[in-house]
């Protein structure tokens, strides 16, 4: 069996990913889908270039991180970190509770438990994660 051409590769994986983006509209319309930029420069002054992506949603005494991602390229340089602060930041400032899941396999969950985000329950196939500022 060969790979599939370039061609239809995109055409799937595009495909996949419309069926993502409205399965998220459609169970959380009210969440905010912010890009995270890295600038070109390490002093911060060069065009910035998108480098991984964020979905939170407030939903009463929470903010939900619903997905994160960093792209490969870009992983464990801090940006992860720096997101999942600034979400805390937000937290700290509005009184809410960060709240959001992770894969049991995720090695994000080192970062989370490195910036003091609990595990609460679990199910076969997540596990839930909460943070309160004190």
């Amino acid at each position: 069996m060969s790979p599939l051409p370039t061609e239809v590769r995109a055409l799937v994986a595009r495909q996949q990913y419309d069926v993502y983006r409205r399965g998220l509209v459609s169970t959380y319309p009210k969440a905010e889908h912010l890009v995270v930029e890295l600038s070109s420069q390490r002093d911060g002054n060069g065009p910035t270039m998108p480098t991984g992506m964020i979905l939170v949603m407030e939903d009463g005494d929470s903010l939900l991180i619903i997905d994160l991602a960093i792209h490969p390229s870009h992983r464990n340089r801090g940006l992860g970190q720096a997101v999942l602060e600034a979400m805390m930041n937000r937290c700290r400032q509005s009184g809410k509770v960060l709240r959001g899941s992770v894969t049991p396999y995720n090695p994000a969950r080192r970062l989370y438990a490195r910036l003091g985000i609990a595990e609460r329950q679990a199910d076969h196939a997540y596990i839930a994660l909460e943070w309160r500022s004190e």
